[in-house]
């Protein structure tokens, strides 16, 4: 869906058009995003300009970021201009295709996210000086007493889960992962595909962060992960650590998905797949029920 900008972001748009010799009317609004108001300009650039200024210092960092990652080979868009006044925007090219957001991503286009992925997960870091540490205190065993004190889980539910978290945490590193740069929301909204099924962009990266690797992959539907993950162990010849990183991928993703029962609020505008509120649980159902990969039962609980 696509929506109409406020006066000034479309009086910024016919200026920064008409600098790039470019007429008014090859203007186009694109789908409306959580933290930019996003306009084509013609068919090579686009124009992001954040609608808070909460969003204009994300908007800073993608611009610090998005050099790094082009520079790298990935797929990302590349920032043309990075400007504070008359009021925070970017101009960036525009990468081909369409998101996938309500399509079904092929095997192909998973796998080579996760090529890309590992990718980003070793890029240097030391230059980057808007993008912060990320790190998840959520403790699983303190939410499910929660949860149980509140009424949403019954004392059955809950032992069960406390017994999936320790299953889980035998298989989990003895110490912390080192940090990379994460994307930090990778939902379809934000991966671009081509006609012919291949991954074609990686785009919004206001969420980037340094943080555990793995916290990348839980943004992602679970039954899409397989493949990703593939295509990530396999770039960084990491086949032999494939169930400890699935531990660790199950682990945020079902404590995000528990945390989630706390605020159970839809918002029926998002295009993320996690908004509705039960997304991320009927997601793992979905993963454990239709999955025919042994190795993710082999992280379920016993009994």
């Amino acid at each position: 869906m696509e929506h109409t900008p406020p006066e000034p972001v479309l009086a910024l748009a016919r200026t920064t058009a008409r600098r790039h010799h470019l007429h008014p009317d090859r203007i186009h609004p694109l789908p409306a995003g959580e933290a930019n108001h996003v306009l084509a300009l013609g068919e090579h650039l686009l124009l992001r300009v954040p609608r808070t200024p909460e969003h204009a210092h994300d908007l800073a960092k993608e611009a610090e970021i998005l050099p790094l990652a082009h520079a790298a080979g990935l797929p990302v868009p590349h920032p043309i201009e990075h400007h504070t006044t008359p009021r925070p925007h970017m101009i960036q090219t525009r990468l081909p295709g369409h998101d996938l957001h309500g399509h079904h991503p092929t095997t192909r286009l998973l796998t080579e996210l996760g090529h890309h992925l590992a990718h980003l997960h070793r890029l240097p870091t030391r230059t980057l000086t808007r993008t912060p540490h990320q790190d998840d205190t959520t403790r699983p065993h303190t939410l499910i007493r929660r949860l149980h004190h509140t009424g949403h889980l019954d004392p059955d539910t809950a032992h069960w889960l406390h017994t999936w978290y320790r299953h889980l945490e035998t298989h989990l590193p003895p110490h912390p992962p080192e940090t990379v740069l994460i994307h930090g929301d990778l939902t379809p909204a934000n991966l671009l595909t081509g006609h012919d099924g291949t991954l074609t962009g990686i785009v919004d990266w206001g969420d980037a962060a340094l943080a555990d690797p793995a916290v990348d992959f839980a943004k992602l539907p679970p039954h899409r992960l397989t493949p990703v993950l593939n295509g990530y162990l396999t770039t960084l010849s990491l086949e032999d650590d494939t169930l400890t990183w699935r531990a660790r991928i199950l682990h945020h993703q079902l404590t995000w998905a528990l945390a989630r029962l706390k605020n159970p609020h839809p918002h029926p505008d998002a295009r993320h797949w996690s908004a509705p509120p039960h997304s991320r649980l009927l997601g793992l159902l979905r993963l454990f029920a239709t999955h025919p990969d042994p190795t993710w039962r082999a992280l379920t609980p016993p009994g």
